[in-house]
């Protein structure tokens, strides 16, 4: 591969040249984030077999389209990015890149098909009858004197390689400004002031009027909450295949009920340490952070490339734990964006409409996820998951929207700072409400995670699969809920709205107990939508009732707060519902939820404090709430 790579580069420099460039041009040539480039090159040059060879194939392949995805604008690129998807789609459907004994023949290599047949090398290994993408491995023969079989994505990488060279030639490519630089560089007063105002001075936000639509029209009219939104798309299509898959892929491997629905607990169990996260979430621009989640994440999801059978097992397990804390600390990057995005009365309808579009992808996700799956197994997904990733990455970094400036305040310990968003969740009403009465329904909610897959296979008679299909069911409900999130905000506030969700979703689980199809089809549905309204009105709350200096912190605190009831009654679930049995789990969930949702709309009901025309929320305490 290094001649092919020689001969392309003095190829590209020649034509540069000839075509009026100046080999000068080069010395003014600056990547972004250069070194991870050259780190994934590294990656790729000790002679490893076995599983660290995969480890260091993988992570070279991470390092690699996260340096191209971030220069993706320079003349080349794109085909760079595409070859490398290439490769590494054949290479992790294969376990390694299948070689083809023909174009070894025909390079002139012949003597290198002993040493082949007997190679571990994660890389390469000889095309045989089980391979599959046969096509875009290394099919096509170079003859001497570069001897060298390649494949369609080689071929595309080193396109765009001479591309971008000869380009460079003709004309100075010194890196792009950072899409922020200018609103950074801009004069202090030139920059907006935060919207949201000090805690000490926090009132309850007014819901904008009008009707549904228009107010999402103009919504989306705001380029940048475009972009967001589109990359929101990928990367929660890519959520809701692979976290479905996960469960299935250990159901599948250990047959156990158990060991699947231990892979959510597992999956939420990053959410007890999250508050460590909130003071980076604070600290740094909140688009950066989300890039860089992107990223890692992608590097994350191809590890499961190696999992094989029962001994890889643990490898999922790994990934989901990772998955679950990278979530948790984008949604709270994305939160503080948002405020610093958009004006307080157009945070119920963003919110709405990210919610309905994350659940609405449940509709096509896990159909993907559990298809691709039973085709082509568990590899196929984490391809999907990190190809994704990345686009996303390269979509948030043209966002110019900059974080609006933090507001001085006095020097913190920090443990001041870490436990700063629990002090305001607690001096806070309606945040103390809704957090602390979500918490208490935890400890009986997570369960279901676990009973699901019962409710499945003993109660409906299907297969894991079939999981998918309900959670597609339930997409249909979310994007209704979602759609109507703020108008029914406008009707009761957050906290009511919350309560009310809470009360739909115990009637709905009540009604998945019966396992009778026709009947878990519709309460499928009301699934879908009393979610959407729960989360589109808990982080609405958050958001409005939050300074933006502490949006990471208090959504972290949040998180941390309602996963630890939610990590034991999964725990609890997982242990005892091979004998219990899912129908006794789901009855106690829709109790549990009724309750809670009761009581929370009652207290509620029952404040104090000034009603506000459209909603209901309050202050901090000693502004204007009262518990």
């Amino acid at each position: 591969m290094l001649r092919l790579l020689a001969v392309t580069l003095v190829g590209a420099l020649a034509i540069g040249v000839l075509s009026g460039g100046r080999l000068s041009h080069l010395a003014e040539v600056r990547f972004r984030l250069a070194w991870l480039g050259l780190l994934g090159v590294a990656l790729q040059l000790p002679p490893v077999d076995g599983t660290a060879g995969d480890l260091l194939l993988l992570a070279s392949f991470a390092c690699l389209l996260g340096a191209v995805g971030a220069n993706l604008r320079r003349p080349g690129f794109p085909l760079v990015l595409v070859g490398l998807a290439l490769n590494l789609l054949v290479i992790g459907v294969n376990h390694g890149m299948p070689v083809s004994e023909a174009a070894i023949r025909a390079s002139g290599q012949a003597e290198t098909l002993d040493e082949l047949r007997a190679s571990d090398s994660p890389k390469h290994h000889l095309m045989g009858p089980g391979d599959r993408l046969t096509f875009l491995g290394d099919v096509i023969p170079i003859p001497p004197p570069i001897r060298q079989a390649v494949s369609a994505g080689d071929l595309a990488a080193l396109l765009g390689i001479g591309w971008f060279v000869a380009a460079a030639t003709r004309r100075r490519t010194s890196a792009d400004p950072e899409p922020l630089a200018a609103a950074e560089a801009a004069p202090a007063q030139a920059v907006l002031e935060p919207t949201t105002p000090p805690v000490e001075t926090l009132a309850p936000t007014a819901h904008a009027a009008g009707p549904g639509p228009g107010r999402y029209r103009r919504l989306l009219r705001h380029r940048d909450f475009r972009l967001l939104f589109a990359a929101q798309t990928l990367t929660m299509l890519g959520d809701v295949a692979l976290v479905l898959v996960l469960g299935i892929w250990v159901k599948a491997i250990t047959g156990s009920d158990g060991a699947a629905g231990s892979v959510f607990l597992v999956y939420t169990l990053p959410a007890l340490v999250a508050p460590l996260a909130g003071p980076l979430v604070d600290r740094f621009p909140r688009r950066r952070i989300m890039i860089v989640n992107d990223l890692v994440t992608m590097g994350v999801v191809l590890s499961l490339l190696l999992v094989r059978g029962f001994a890889q097992v643990w490898i999922i397990y790994a990934v989901a734990f990772c998955y679950g804390g990278l979530q948790i600390l984008f949604f709270a990057a994305r939160s503080g964006l948002l405020v610093a995005m958009l004006p307080p009365e157009e945070l119920a309808e963003a919110n709405g409409l990210i919610e309905s579009l994350r659940n609405g992808l449940r509709i096509v996700g896990p159909l993907i996820g559990a298809g691709l799956f039973a085709l082509w197994g568990g590899g196929a997904v984490a391809l999907l998951d990190a190809s994704v990733f990345v686009v996303s990455a390269v979509i948030l970094s043209r966002i110019r929207s900059p974080d609006l400036p933090r507001r001085e305040r006095e020097e913190e310990t920090p443990w001041q700072e870490l436990a700063a968003g629990v002090r305001h969740i607690v001096r806070t009403v309606d945040l103390r409400r809704v957090v602390f009465y979500t918490a208490a329904v935890l400890i009986v909610l997570g369960i279901v995670e676990v009973a699901v897959f019962g409710l499945v296979d003993a109660g409906l008679g299907r297969d894991p699969e079939f999981l998918g299909v309900i959670s597609t069911i339930e997409g249909v409900g979310a994007v209704l809920g979602g759609l109507a999130a703020a108008w029914t905000m406008a009707r009761l506030g957050e906290v009511r709205m919350a309560a009310a969700a809470l009360a739909g979703f115990g009637l709905a689980v009540a009604l998945d107990a019966t396992a009778v199809l026709p009947v878990v089809v519709p309460a499928s549905v009301l699934v879908g939508v009393f979610v959407a309204l729960y989360f589109v009105a808990y982080n609405t709350l958050l958001q409005r009732r939050t300074p933006l200096e502490l949006q990471g912190r208090v959504f972290t605190a949040s998180e941390a707060i309602t996963t630890v009831p939610y990590s034991i009654s999964i725990g609890i679930g997982a242990l005892i519902v091979d004998v219990v049995g899912f129908r006794a789990l789901y009855l106690a969930t829709a109790v549990a939820c009724a309750l809670g949702g009761g009581l929370l709309y009652r207290a509620d009901a029952r404040s104090t404090r000034p009603a506000l025309e459209g909603g209901s929320g309050s202050a901090p305490e000693g502004v204007g709430g009262s518990s």
